[in-house]
């Protein structure tokens, strides 16, 4: 019986394709960053002889030929797309509810990890006691604490809780607070949903303007600083808006697969215009700016995101009103979940600084807080954020 000889040309095809594409690859201008991973990608390495010997060139080189491989992001697009019709548990590490709600894969820190940060915050809370002012910690509740109830029952949501392993070994600090547990008691799972944004990993600004509420109250009986802790809903404006579209972060990590149907409530004190308002673009020094460079800068946009419509991650913020009715100076340390609540806080505080301690490259977070006239420090973070760069307090950022 003959054997049947497969013909060499039936594979130049393929092999034309495949190294085709790895040429163009390789001749193509490199992509710096990906916008729907939100990372930076690995460019073309220069080979070293050190890099060489120890290999560390070619793990570099095989990472590059990932990242610039050509039309990549269409190839990640077809996959993600697939894995979603296949109904997989998560996809890219994200759970998509048959109602389009977008959730991460929890995961936790170590013991040894939470360890770290009080330390860190301990030792950062002890030298701002020192340079005599207030300081508190308020933890803040993540969307995926907030709607965990839409998880499948079979995922296991191990999440740290801020409350029982964190607070406990902040020990220098004149008060610390966890607000999930008040949002859990105090609203149903319908009312949970609606202060969160569905295909974007942040809350919206009715959570964030319920944790102002509270945090004002809280300081009001704990801070001598603090004389007027009442928030009016008369002085602020509340509005809600309903974009062509909205970008929601980890939408934009499943390469925009998921239908959005998204709207976006402002809240946004009514004398905001009149503040007066200043930037740092690396943490230091403070250029002025206005109410629309800082709030809402991208507010007219057909494609609207979380941090246009309320604030941008900004190094170095500072709101002054002088019609406040306290008179301290406060200085808030925080991610991202503030951002709808700077401009809150102003209404309420004279001088108001916001720091986020991941894009200061200038300056040290410490010798940021030791040379400012604040009066009272407020550290403020969602509680899935309770380790890495935020922490990070005595060193300049890269």
């Amino acid at each position: 019986m003959k054997k049947k000889v497969l013909f060499p040309w039936l594979s130049i095809p393929f092999l034309i394709i495949i190294f085709g594409l790895g040429i163009l690859s390789v001749v193509m201008e490199d992509v710096e960053k990906s916008e729907f991973e939100n990372r930076t990608l690995q460019t073309l390495p220069i080979p070293s002889l050190e890099t060489i010997k120890t290999g560390e060139y070619f793990k570099t080189f095989e990472t590059y030929v990932a990242d610039q491989f050509f039309e990549r992001n269409t190839w990640l697009t077809l996959y993600t797309k697939y894995e979603l019709k296949t109904n997989q548990t998560f996809v890219n590490d994200y759970h998509v509810t048959n109602d389009h709600w977008i959730l991460s894969k929890p995961t936790r820190v170590s013991d040894q990890g939470i360890q770290k940060t009080a330390d860190r915050l301990n030792t950062f809370a002890k030298d701002i006691q020192s340079w005599e002012k207030e300081v508190y910690y308020y933890g803040l509740p993540h969307k995926i604490q907030l709607v965990k109830h839409l998880y499948p029952s079979y995922v296991t949501f191990n999440q740290n809780d801020v409350k029982t392993e964190l607070l406990p070994k902040l020990t220098n600090f004149d008060g610390t607070e966890d607000l999930l547990p008040y949002f859990m008691e105090t609203f149903n799972k319908e009312e949970l949903e609606q202060m969160n944004f569905k295909t974007d990993h942040h809350w919206k600004a009715t959570a964030a303007y319920t944790a102002f509420q509270w945090i004002m109250n809280d300081l009001s009986e704990k801070s001598s600083l603090v004389t007027n802790g009442a928030v009016h809903d008369d002085a602020f404006i509340f509005d809600e808006i309903d974009p062509d579209y909205f970008l929601g972060s980890w939408n934009r990590n499943l390469y925009e697969q998921v239908p959005e149907d998204e709207t976006i409530p402002l809240i946004e004190p009514k004398d905001a215009d009149t503040y007066r308002y200043w930037r740092g673009k690396k943490g230091g020094d403070l250029e002025e700016s206005s109410f629309r460079d800082i709030v809402g800068s991208k507010l007219g946009d057909e494609t609207l995101e979380y941090a246009g419509a309320y604030a941008f991650s900004l190094p170095h913020v500072k709101i002054v009103n002088e019609n406040a009715p306290n008179k301290t100076h406060i200085l808030i340390i925080k991610d991202s979940y503030v951002n709808p609540m700077q401009v809150m806080f102003a209404e309420q505080f004279q001088t108001v600084e916001v720091v986020d301690n991941r894009y200061i490259t200038d300056v040290t977070a410490a010798e940021l807080v030791k040379e400012s006239n604040a009066d009272l420090v407020l550290f403020m973070f969602n509680d899935t954020n309770i380790s890495g760069s935020s922490f990070v307090f005595y060193e300049q950022s890269d």
